[in-house]
């Protein structure tokens, strides 16, 4: 038997486990459950549907966004932008920092030449993957 084990308050999945039908409780923490499925699945494509019951998994979608542009001045004052994003979303910046944005937008700018990834995830969204190259001031 196959089981997604996955968040109670999310739907997020954490982990697959294979083996006999005790093996998704045994292997379920304090917040999480585990759900029964047919055939396995790479978990970061997929999450479960928390508000249907019985809980369902369902294929993640494509995250909607606009992207102002993937070039930016590295001088401290140019900015790309990055809007029409669900509410919320969690944000990590190129420095590992770790931020929910509950607005829709996330502004970004920096002052050094280099090529910077931010990576942005919600539920029930496909994680996205920006990477912004910063050019020299000419």
């Amino acid at each position: 038997m196959i089981f997604v084990i996955y968040t109670e308050i999310t739907g997020d999945i954490t982990r697959v486990v294979t083996g006999p039908a005790d093996v998704g409780i045994l292997n379920s923490k304090n917040t999480e459950l585990p759900l029964q499925i047919t055939d396995s699945i790479e978990n970061n494509k997929y999450y479960v549907d928390i508000t249907v019951t019985p809980h369902e998994l369902k294929q993640k979608i494509s995250l909607p966004f606009t992207l102002s542009s993937s070039t930016l001045i590295a001088d401290g004052i140019d900015e790309i932008a990055i809007t029409g994003l669900p509410n919320p979303v969690t944000v990590t910046w190129p420095d590992n920092l770790v931020e929910e944005v509950t607005d829709g937008i996330i502004e970004f700018s920096v002052d050094q030449v280099g090529t910077y990834t931010i990576t942005i995830e919600s539920i029930p969204y496909l994680t996205e993957v920006i990477n912004v190259e910063a050019i020299p001031v000419s």
